[in-house]
């Protein structure tokens, strides 16, 4: 019976856990991966601001100098979305990117985010995309990428530290299960083989259980139940 009553409690503990650890891993990664990309976002954003107070010719000139401050792969692309300045050479073959949802929203709104992969560079990239603007005329656009590198790390440590902390759980659960499944099977263990003693046509005393809980309870009415059946038949 300890060993049902064991597993059963210990099945218990290590469903709670693992709920436990997940959910709290799914929504802490989510936070995180959340807040670095609105971080890098933000930077990105404050450095395509300051190459916008830039001409556009200026700025097309300038594209590695501003990749290497900015740490981002810096496109500069005409107001018909064909690209006239790409710090990265391999995607300068990609032909026309005014249907780059970035650009199509800094089109309309003036600045426009996505996220996707880049076959290029291998990786899930941040873009981000300003439109560059002579008077009410929209004359091009400015775009920064940055991999999310950081972000994919960020994950891969917290992966790694949630796990430890899992096996933590998971020995703590295991040696809890054990403690209450002995404090729990110990009494119902005592009953069952004081009325298998009774069954049996033995007198097995009294049952001696001190407890304030349903175990010690039952362990009572057994003893009353014992003692009117001995008044009984004596």
């Amino acid at each position: 019976m300890r060993g049902k009553l064991f597993f059963k409690i210990f099945g218990t503990y290590l469903v709670i856990a693992v709920m436990a650890i997940g959910i709290i891993g799914l929504l802490a990664g989510n936070q995180i991966r959340e807040k670095l990309d609105r971080q890098i976002e933000a930077e990105l954003f404050a450095y395509a601001r300051i190459v916008d107070l830039y001409p556009l010719n200026e700025i097309e000139q300038r594209a590695d100098q501003i990749a290497k401050i900015t740490r981002a792969r810096v496109t500069v692309i005409d107001r018909d979305g064909k690209v006239i300045a790409e710090t990265d050479q391999e995607a300068l073959s990609l032909g026309s990117h005014f249907d780059r949802p970035e650009i199509q929203e800094a089109r309309v709104r003036g600045r426009g985010t996505a996220t996707r992969y880049s076959q290029t560079v291998g990786e899930e990239m941040k873009f981000v995309a300003l439109s560059i603007r002579k008077g009410d005329q929209i004359v091009g656009y400015i775009r920064l990428a940055r991999p999310l590198v950081e972000v994919r790390k960020s994950i891969e440590e917290f992966t790694a530290i949630l796990l430890r902390s899992f096996l933590v759980i998971l020995i703590s659960s295991v040696l809890v299960a054990f403690f209450f499944s002995r404090r729990i099977t110990a009494p119902i263990r005592q009953m069952e083989q004081f009325t298998e003693k009774l069954r049996r046509g033995g007198a097995p005393g009294t049952l001696l259980i001190r407890s304030s809980d349903e175990i010690g309870m039952l362990a009572e009415n057994i003893n009353y139940i014992v003692e009117e059946l001995n008044k009984r038949i004596g």
